[in-house]
């Protein structure tokens, strides 16, 4: 490369921080980019436990009202 390619080539390349994004389910996201949407994610089954615990944690209560 020249001298003058070099020096176009540093001019141009983009200066702004650096893609961190640990996200890999998008194979053809703009660059820099963070918003990917996952394609799999682990929230359902933890929002549904968390659910019926609360569910248990509440029939427990109501019964232990009727009952005393």
């Amino acid at each position: 490369m020249s001298h003058e390619e070099i020096e176009t080539a540093l001019h141009t390349q983009s200066r702004g921080a650096a893609d961190r994004q640990r996200n890999y389910d998008v194979a053809m996201r703009e660059p820099g980019s963070a918003g990917t949407m996952p394609q799999t994610t682990r929230s359902n089954p933890l929002r549904i436990f968390i659910a019926r615990l609360a569910l248990v944690a509440l029939a427990v209560a109501i019964a232990s009202w009727i009952y005393s």
